[in-house]
């Protein structure tokens, strides 16, 4: 009788704390998206008319690499990140840039041969290799953040088809996060783990951004100056992303 009534109390926690951080996080995004908002308003320059309806949503695709991280750590090639997000480009005065802020979501999608571990006082992470002894399929952490784009585009032709370049930043808040494995433990056995909460992730990123493109496709480049794991608490490594986007379709 009493471990039924401490599994009930242990759910009736983990329901608890799941719904808290849900209402947290939403609260936290339309704080950000408010407040976002207004700054649009604010802002003294003029709605861009020589954009289309459809070109201020952005969808892009991009391989992703983490810089800095330890030589025994490989990430492979099916690493990726997916954002889309929305924009509102605003013309400065009669030129052909504008400042265009944003908002959206990012998700990072890392294929390792390594898994997440924690010390015996679970106050430090590292990234543990796979021994070339298991058998495992796949290895990945996901990274969800909140992102807000700002950016400073320069359109050739002041119109949407024509050639465009923008140089800015991507301030990132992690929203969620996770680790999964599927292959074989140390006994030769099989295993699917899916772990929530990535051990002392940062909670806020910062990326420099950069696209080239022409009309409604872009190429894009992103470097983080944050790295994914909180200082001190673990290796030191940084997102580097290559990829497309486009406008609309």
């Amino acid at each position: 009788m009493q471990l039924i009534k401490n599994y009930f109390c242990s759910g009736l926690k983990f329901i608890s704390n799941t719904f808290q951080n849900m209402i947290r996080k939403v609260f936290i995004f339309l704080v950000i998206a408010l407040f976002t908002s207004n700054l649009f308003a604010q802002f003294p320059s003029k709605k861009d008319s020589g954009y289309k309806k459809m070109d201020y949503f952005h969808f892009e695709t991009s391989w992703l690499t983490w810089l800095g991280k330890p030589d025994s750590n490989k990430v492979k090639a099916l690493s990726h990140n997916f954002s889309v997000y929305v924009t509102y480009p605003l013309q400065l005065g009669k030129s052909k840039i504008n400042f265009v802020p944003g908002l959206g979501i990012s998700v990072d999608n890392i294929y390792s041969n390594s898994r997440p571990k924690m010390d015996s006082a679970r106050t430090k992470v590292w990234l543990a290799p796979i021994p070339s002894s298991i058998s495992y399929k796949n290895s990945k952490e996901t990274f969800t953040y909140l992102t807000i784009p700002v950016a400073f585009y320069y359109n050739a032709k002041g119109n949407s088809k024509s050639w465009k370049a923008s140089l800015g930043f991507r301030f990132n808040y992690l929203i969620g996060s996770n680790s999964k494995y599927k292959g074989n433990d140390v006994l030769g056995n099989a295993e699917k783990i899916k772990t929530l909460n990535f051990p002392f992730a940062n909670r806020y990123r910062l990326d420099a951004s950069f696209t080239l493109g022409y009309d409604f496709i872009y190429f894009v480049a992103n470097y983080g100056f944050t790295s994914y794991i909180a200082s001190g608490k673990g290796p030191q490594f940084q997102p580097l992303t290559f990829g497309v986007g486009v406008v609309g379709f």
